[in-house]
């Protein structure tokens, strides 16, 4: 039925071969990322003997975790430097979300731009002792999960905060 020569079967695999090339490579760059950024989180927390039992990372750059029974929070805002911000959970007592945000366009067809997401923990004080990055505008065209993400860390911080308070005036 059809005549198909050798030469043109294969030029259309070395073409398809040539097509699949970069994407092949780009995802094993991005595994190896991987690989090591998880190999350097793992390593800052066996040095600091944290075994996290609640842990979130998103858009390969983030990283969140609790280890409950240092009652410690870890916090990564950039995997590929690590840079760790430790805090105990003991000193929070306030949780709260901090979102900046704009609306764009006129009153009947108007939306509301998220420009950051932060979770801001206050010590007994009311002092800041955490400003958590969870997402810069300037940084991500979109949102991809945050503002669940930030609601569920927010409750999970604040019961671990209080749950944490329980136990120290049981103690005392």
């Amino acid at each position: 039925m059809f005549d198909i020569d050798i030469i043109t079967i294969s030029i259309a695999i070395v073409s398809m071969v040539a097509f699949a090339i970069p994407f092949y490579l780009n995802n094993v760059k991005v595994k190896k990322e991987k690989l090591n950024n998880d190999k350097l989180l793992q390593t800052f927390l066996n040095s600091h003997n944290l075994n996290l039992n609640i842990q979130d990372n998103w858009r390969k750059q983030y990283f969140i975790g609790i280890d409950t029974s240092q009652n410690k929070l870890v916090y990564v805002d950039d995997l590929a430097d690590i840079k760790p911000i430790i805090l105990d959970i003991r000193d929070v007592k306030q949780v709260k979300i901090n979102e900046v945000s704009r609306v764009v366009g006129a009153k009947s067809n108007s939306r509301k731009i998220i420009d950051s997401l932060h979770l801001q923990l206050t010590n007994h004080q009311g002092k800041v002792i955490g400003l958590l990055e969870f997402y810069d505008g300037e940084k991500f065209s979109d949102l991809v999960g945050e503002p669940i993400l930030i609601k569920k860390w927010e409750a999970t911080i604040s019961a671990e905060a209080k749950s944490t308070g329980k136990k120290e005036s049981l103690v005392l």
